[in-house]
């Protein structure tokens, strides 16, 4: 008695399996519903060259090496002088900018003291200029 076996074509068959490609999907449908209300939100930004307003005050300030603050006019200031000076601009009208030009051996502690006193004299507009 002869077994038969049961053979298939030699073919092979080509089968796409959906449910990765699902799962892609949903999770890529989920982050642009998430993200579309963040990326259309609009933020208006000013632009450059179009203002034409008046020029800022700046209050120019050198920093030595041993933490000495002085002017641009060379009038050394004491840190409690350094802060009137900050409060004072910070009071005019119209816009103020503070720059401070440290120089190469200024610790930065000393910088960052003084970005403190502006921020609490609330000048916004600072500018730290490299030492040459």
């Amino acid at each position: 008695m002869s077994s038969s076996v049961l053979r298939l074509p030699d073919r092979t068959l080509a089968e796409i399996n959906i449910t990765p490609l699902v799962d892609v999907l949903l999770v890529l449908l989920v982050i642009f519903m998430i993200t579309a209300p963040i990326v259309t939100g609009k933020i208006s930004l000013p632009l450059a060259g179009n203002a034409v307003g008046p020029e800022p005050v700046i209050l120019d300030l050198a920093i030595a090496g041993d933490g000495q603050v002085t002017t641009v006019a060379g009038i050394a200031l004491s840190p409690l002088e350094v802060r009137a000076e900050m409060v004072t601009y910070a009071g005019k009208q119209g816009p103020v900018s503070l720059t401070l030009r440290p120089s190469a051996d200024t610790t930065h502690q000393t910088l960052i003291d003084l970005l403190s006193m502006a921020r609490e004299s609330h000048l916004t507009n600072i500018a730290i200029q490299r030492p040459n």
